[in-house]
C-alpha cells in the first residue's frame, strides 16, 4: 500500500509541527530566562 498524503493533510501536519516547534522554543526561552533571573 503506497503512502500518500493529500496536500491539505500535509499542510495540516506542517502547521502542527510548526506550532509544536514554536511551543518548545517558547518554553526553552521562558526556562532560560527564569534560570537566568534565579542565578542573577
Amino acid at each position: 500500500m503506497p503512502f500518500h498524503l493529500a496536500s491539505n493533510q500535509s499542510i495540516r501536519l506542517d502547521q502542527a509541527s510548526l506550532i509544536t516547534q514554536f511551543r518548545f522554543a517558547l518554553m526553552r526561552a521562558l526556562a532560560s530566562s527564569i534560570s537566568f533571573r534565579m542565578s542573577a
